[in-house]
């Protein structure tokens, strides 16, 4: 089965100049005869905490039919996540939606916001095994791979995974201790993380990336402002893990043959085990630490500014 990934050149907050890119590489694979294209998360507007942010959600609330209409009209299945407001439940989500050329469509949103992420979104579902035209899909969001609940919820229920990640880093302005002692680990992170889970699942997977580095506020004070670099790449393995392709530098729609299918049925999934690496305290401190802080962001300015705009989108 032929299909692209993509390495996004992303504009942070720019939802219009990243869906212009998006649509020249949907037209590209399916000029090449791909079956299925996978952006990165949040990948019509990456992600900083900023409040540039709030209009980018205002821009995505149009995604479902927007990518449907894509996939139908470049008869390409379509994968991605991106922000969206949902008035039933009054909540913003990180939503990844895949759609189908015959007008199928499956979503996840994904869990547990990443520390910073909870800024400007809340926890999702555990609805991530899909039984699609293609077959049996995974579904995946960054942090998502590190935890084997993730495995737990697709055991038996894959025959390949696709997915993407918008990991940011560490800077220097987030402390100088917390930099030195965990960014090239995050960094290892990022590029290591499909790997381990397609060798987990013994099944394919295709990951999504970003390019580049997105302005926003520090971890120690929200008025100071840094460039927060992107880590990982757009990656393809086999269903044993081996590396079909990966890229990290140059930005682009890549290509990639996968065969689907589980080559390991029965997966040993430790008891009692949270994280599937080895993470270090401060790093899993800092994760819980930070979840909690930005929530409450989220619920006290960011998700009432949010509804204020759609009950009135010209305060946008």
């Amino acid at each position: 089965m032929k299909i692209a990934v993509v390495n996004m050149p992303t504009v942070f907050a720019n939802h219009n100049a990243n869906m212009t890119t998006a649509v020249n590489y949907i037209k590209q694979a399916s000029v090449e005869g791909a079956k299925l294209i996978v952006f990165p998360e949040f990948f019509n507007t990456g992600f900083a905490v900023s409040p540039m942010l709030l209009e980018a959600i205002k821009l995505s609330q149009n995604m479902e039919n927007e990518l449907s209409n894509l996939s139908s009209a470049y008869h390409i299945a379509i994968g991605g996540s991106y922000l969206h407001y949902d008035t039933a439940s009054d909540n913003i989500y990180n939503v990844f939606g895949l759609f189908f050329p015959d007008g199928a469509q499956y979503f996840h949103r994904k869990d547990i916001p990443t520390a910073l992420e909870n800024f400007c979104y809340t926890k999702g579902d555990e609805e991530s095994a899909f039984d699609t035209p293609y077959g049996k899909v995974g579904v995946v969001m960054c942090w998502e791979q590190l935890r084997y609940q993730t495995v737990k919820r697709m055991a038996g229920k894959v025959d390949f995974i696709i997915g993407g990640s918008c990991w940011w880093n560490f800077t220097p302005e987030d402390g100088a201790n917390v930099y030195d002692t965990l960014c090239g680990l995050n960094a290892r992170l990022a590029f290591d993380a499909p790997v381990t889970l397609s060798k987990i699942m013994s099944v394919p997977m295709i990951h999504a990336s970003h390019h580049g580095a997105f302005p926003g506020s520090s971890m120690s004070d929200r008025k100071k402002i840094c460039n927060r670099n992107i880590e990982g790449a757009a990656i393809v393995t086999d269903a044993s893990g081996n590396i079909l392709l990966s890229q990290h530098e140059q930005t682009g729609c890549f290509f990639a043959d996968i065969t689907p299918g589980c080559i390991k049925p029965e997966i040993d999934i430790p008891q009692n085990q949270y994280w599937i690496p080895n993470l270090p305290q401060p790093m899993t401190a800092g994760f819980e630490m930070l979840n909690q802080k930005y929530a409450e962001v989220y619920e006290n300015l960011v998700l009432p500014q949010a509804r204020q705009a759609f009950q009135n989108p010209s305060s946008l």
